[in-house]
């Protein structure tokens, strides 16, 4: 997630709005449904969820801050068909990234 004021080009070429900054705006995602089991919260786009608390392959459900929207990708380095995330979800299945398939993140908080 970038929330200092400047937007991101992914790599397919689609600009994605533009961050505002602020510490405790962002996103949390979640190892179970309804916001439960292992969380992690996000201010900053993450290529590899790997790396993270919270996991590869791992979120189930994600809590957005007002103001701001999530990327969910399915691949490393932001590949695939993503989901986009405007509220928050309390079970990520039926959408395009799906339940435990969410291996990079991006996100944007308006200013």
């Amino acid at each position: 997630m970038r929330c200092d004021g400047w937007g991101w080009n992914d790599e397919r070429g689609d600009a994605w709005g533009a961050g505002g900054s602020s510490a405790s705006r962002g996103v949390t995602l979640y190892r179970d449904p309804k916001f439960a089991g292992v969380s992690e919260a996000f201010v900053s786009d993450v290529p590899d969820l790997r790396v993270s608390r919270i996991g590869d392959d791992q979120a189930t459900s994600v809590s957005v801050s007002r103001g701001c929207q999530a990327r969910l990708y399915p691949h490393l380095n932001y590949e695939g068909a993503y989901t986009e995330v405007s509220s928050s979800m309390t079970d990520l299945r039926g959408s395009k990234v799906g339940d435990d398939s969410a291996t990079s993140l991006k996100v944007r908080c308006d200013r």
